[in-house]
């Protein structure tokens, strides 16, 4: 789940077709607050949910229904707190601004990027498993990432990307980088 969820996050940064983003700067002035709500609720309903209930049958079938459904409760708050995360301070919708090729600076976060790999995948893992046998630890566990979740996003309601614009060109965008999708259809060449 961590694996997708950052790749798409950086996914975010390139643009599909730069010239497609009239769509949503028709409505200017607009605060990043709502449109970015809509990403995480994509996030959710594209990336976690299909993967946890693709993956529900099989971890019944090995561990039993009980433990399967833990884990899946786990797998949405744990993945919703990811995602979160994740967009804390984003001003652009996905695929619509242009991008700096070196703005990720993946050459100086890499080690943040394995320590969150860590930290989901194995400290997660290790509290979920701990708190499995006492449904009272495993509820305070749930509630406990669920409020941690809701602070981020108040956090963000209150903090100084509430009233931010979208931003969908860089000061410097100089040597823009796109998938290159509309070209394609511009010159009419088909597939």
């Amino acid at each position: 789940m961590y694996c997708l969820l950052v790749g798409l996050r950086f996914a975010f940064a390139i643009p599909a077709e730069l010239r497609a983003n009239w769509v949503f700067r028709l409505n200017g002035g607009c605060q990043a607050g709502r449109p970015l709500a809509g990403v995480r609720q994509a996030m959710t309903l594209a990336v976690v949910l299909p993967v946890l209930v693709a993956l529900a049958p099989v971890h019944a079938a090995l561990w039993g229904v009980r433990v399967a459904v833990m884990h899946w409760l786990a797998g949405v708050v744990m993945s919703r707190l990811l995602v979160e995360a994740l967009l804390v301070g984003a001003r652009k919708i996905p695929f619509t601004a242009g991008y700096q090729p070196g703005q990720m600076m993946l050459r100086t976060r890499w080690p943040l990027a394995l320590l969150g790999l860590v930290v989901f995948s194995r400290g997660f893992a290790w509290l979920e498993h701990a708190s499995m046998s006492r449904a009272p630890v495993f509820a305070a566990l749930i509630v406990a990432v669920w409020a941690v979740t809701r602070a981020i996003r108040v956090a963000q309601r209150l903090g100084p990307v509430r009233d931010a614009e979208l931003v969908f060109q860089d000061e410097e965008d100089v040597s823009l980088v796109t998938l290159g999708l509309g070209d394609a259809v511009g010159k009419g060449v088909s597939s």
